[in-house]
């Protein structure tokens, strides 16, 4: 409040002296007349801080925006800079290159920066509030800011230099419409490194050919987008290095791009969509669900099988018209490029119609069909079923060997009359199992006949589109569950050379052995919990909690998750061969949230980044790795000191407080009664910051804040007030980064007890 008021002050003196300034500190040309003069100051502090609305700061000068002007600044190398407000459509329009840092807060106005013979600004540009902004060097060679950039506004954003568009380290970009980021040559980069949360279209464009972002920052890292969808519409997210693929970001939606195939030009826009219908398939991967694709976007459809279905036998593809559309077929799945119109795609099978539950069983030789009411008149040996009386609800398959695939389909008029199945001691070169409710495997040895091997992308073992999926003493080669809710797996041995988990909700798997396999590669709606570990490779992915319970870990352990992390190892030594290339484990959290990582006890940092240990020696010495998100963490932990150490006896409870949930019944007693032998007798404990200022401050005597001026808009109690300056003179507190106290803030207790020995340190 009093450095806005007294700024203003300083620029009308300097104006009534008619000072002429050096390059570091322009002059101000006088203003056209006294009734436009935007330099005026204020008759009181309030009236400024309530004209904030309708003021225009531009560096350290205050304009008004309720009339027309013109202003010049004289004395830069490259010529006058000239400053013109309209204000029947509140536009700012800054004219030549301005030498130093510029500052501009504008709320309401149109700003445009317009470089005529050099950069429109040589330094760093931050512009903190604006109705749209418009950056823009017309001059050869330049770049329209050659520093770090960093703009919120309302609006529209668009920066264009005919040489680079921002030549500093980092471009922050936060709008509320449109962004446009265009320049760069040949050999020069559009950017360095960027972050755009964008509310409508945005486009990252280097029109010479060359890249859009910098291959090699200052710190020897690649230069990256960060890009985030604010809108309130889905946009379709292309880069030239994508060739025919597009990713759909819905609002909320969010993506790291980087330099990987030299990308040239980036993009994020509205487009028409265009509907496709699918019989007897479904798109893959991410785009499962879809029903509409994108001109020019790449389609790609694996089999679903239809309730009736059995064997499948060919593809169609078609347009609107009838045309075919050609497509290019892997594996059992197909890819074509989205036409401008509708497209019908179809697989389709053998149909076999069922009445009731029934089982379609297959060789590969032979097939047939069981229900109820078949094996009621000509029992099979081997095959039951059950009536739901106990368990299971469908059929029992015991006891079967077979060289060639076997194949078992659930058929029933609808899917919720699908049967479940079980599947008991079967050894057989390969099973198949799709379109029941719950299935179950027990005691089965899938791709283990004599004679048979499978290669990395042939899996021996797959299940699809089923409920509840449980492995009991089962082992295969290489399996794929997907498309299914829940999957369990318990074993005495291995698991699995190759496990490919992805459902919706929760994943258990448990070994009595040292490993569950080789590799495993788990995705889940829900929470994933592993007793025992593959030795190779780990990834896990969108799931919630992550518990693992392992003799060692594997030699490359990759977790994505939003919610705890906990993983137990008995004993590092196990962990692979020391010859081996190299070690990881590494965690990105899924959200941007902070988290907080306790490693052997000892609780660290709060992280946003990427959490990872990548030398042997830092993964044997793991013995029990825990990381909280703080959204998770115990209500008692104010979110803003989690991560701070403490250098007296609180220290260790704080600890132990951050390692889990499980101790802070613990905790919660111990640091009660120590506050309760700290502080004065009868003193309550503190809850608030608020409260622990007035504490503090009443403990000292109540002194004056001496020489600090500020005021905090957020306290009205004048005891208050002057506890919280005397406490952030002090340093025992500190404002928050908007010139606020947050009184209300909550303050667990260990940042009492270290805030109170700070103060009256005990000799």
């Amino acid at each position: 409040m009093k450095l806005y008021t007294l700024t203003r002050r300083f620029t009308a003196a300097v104006l009534t002296a008619a000072m002429a300034l050096s390059f570091c500190a322009p002059a101000l040309a006088e203003a056209p007349s006294a009734a436009a003069d935007p330099a005026a100051p204020a008759a009181t502090a309030s009236t400024a801080e309530n004209s904030t609305a309708d003021t225009i700061v531009f560096d350290k000068l205050y304009f008004g925006t309720q009339e027309d002007w013109d202003w010049t600044i004289v004395g830069a190398p490259s010529g006058d800079v000239v400053l013109q407000y309209t204000a029947a459509d509140r536009t700012l329009t800054v004219t030549g290159t301005y030498f130093q840092a510029l500052t501009i807060s504008a709320p309401g106005v149109n700003v445009v920066l317009n470089g005529t013979t050099g950069p429109a600004v040589k330094g760093d540009l931050t512009i903190t509030d604006s109705a749209s902004v418009a950056v823009t060097s017309s001059a050869a060679e330049a770049q329209a800011v050659t520093g770090s950039t960093d703009i919120t506004s309302d609006g529209a954003v668009s920066i264009t230099g005919a040489d680079r568009a921002v030549g500093g380290e980092k471009l922050t970009v936060n709008a509320g419409g449109d962004v446009t980021i265009t320049g760069g040559t040949v050999n020069q980069p559009t950017v360095n490194d960027a972050t755009v949360r964008c509310g409508g279209e945005f486009e990252l464009r280097n029109p010479a050919g060359g890249l859009v972002l910098c291959d090699k920052t200052s710190d020897g890292k690649s230069g990256n987008l960060h890009y985030y969808n604010t809108g309130a519409t889905e946009l379709v997210f292309r880069a030239s290095s994508m060739g025919a693929t597009c990713d759909v970001f819905q609002p909320g939606d969010s993506t790291v791009f980087g330099t990987f195939g030299n990308p040239s030009w980036i993009t994020a826009k509205h487009e028409q969509d265009y509907q496709l219908t699918l019989t007897g398939c479904a798109p893959a991967d991410s785009a499962q669900g879809r029903t509409v694709f994108y001109a020019d976007e790449e389609v790609r459809l694996v089999l679903k099988r239809p309730v009736d279905g059995t064997t499948f036998t060919d593809w169609t593809v078609t347009k609107e018209d009838g045309t075919a559309v050609q497509f290019n077929r892997k594996g059992d799945g197909i890819r074509f490029t989205m036409p401008a119109c509708a497209v019908t795609a179809a697989a389709n099978w053998d149909r076999e119609q069922a009445t009731g539950q029934a089982l379609w069983l297959s060789t590969g030789q032979d097939s047939f069909i069981v229900s109820k009411a078949s094996l009621e008149a000509a029992p099979i040996n081997g095959i039951t079923y059950e009536d739901g009386a106990f368990v299971v609800d469908g059929f029992i398959v015991d006891d079967i060997k077979a060289a060639r695939p076997l194949r078992v389909l659930g058929l029933a008029p609808t899917e919720d009359e699908l049967p479940d199945v079980v599947l008991k001691n079967l050894t057989v070169d390969t099973l198949i199992v799709d379109g029941v409710r719950d299935v179950t495997l027990d005691a089965c040895r899938i791709g283990e006949l004599d004679g048979h091997d499978h290669l990395d992308t042939v899996y021996s073992l797959q299940i699809t589109n089923a409920r509840d999926v449980v492995l009991a003493n089962t082992s295969s080669r290489y399996s794929d569950i997907s498309g299914v809710r829940n999957v369990t797996a318990k074993t005495d041995g291995t698991l699995c050379d190759r496990l490919n988990i992805d459902c919706t909700g929760d994943i258990a798997l448990s070994t009595a052995a040292d490993t569950l396999g080789v590799a495993c590669y788990l995705r889940a709606g829900g929470s994933i919990r592993l007793i025992g570990a593959p030795w190779y490779a780990l990834r896990v992915s969108s799931a919630q909690n992550v518990t693992v319970d392992a003799n060692a870990l594997p030699q490359r352990a990759f977790f994505t998750c939003s919610g705890i992390v906990d993983i137990t190892q008995r004993d590092g030594s196990a962990i692979g061969d020391s010859d081996a290339a190299w070690y990881l484990l590494e965690y990105y959290p899924e959200t941007e949230q902070p988290y907080v990582v306790t490693l052997n006890g000892e609780t660290g940092e709060v992280r946003s980044d990427l959490y990872q240990l990548d030398a042997l020696d830092d993964l044997r010495a793991v013995q029990h790795l825990l990381i909280t998100p703080a959204s998770l963490l115990p209500g008692d932990v104010d979110s803003d000191a989690v991560g701070q150490f403490i250098t007296d006896a609180s220290g260790v409870l704080v600890s132990a407080a951050l390692a889990g949930a499980a101790v802070w019944g613990g905790y919660e007693v111990t640091t009660r009664v120590m506050l309760k032998n700290l502080l004065p007798e009868g003193t309550a404990i503190p809850a608030t910051r608020g409260e622990l200022a007035q504490l503090l401050w009443n403990a000292a005597g109540r002194p004056e804040a001496g020489a600090v001026v500020t005021v905090y808009p957020d306290i009205t109690d004048a005891d208050q007030q002057a506890a919280a300056r005397w406490c952030t003179e002090q340093g025992l507190l500190t404002a928050r980064s908007d010139g606020t106290f947050a009184p209300d803030g909550r303050v667990p207790k260990w940042r009492v007890i270290e805030v109170w020995n700070k103060a009256f340190a005990r000799k």
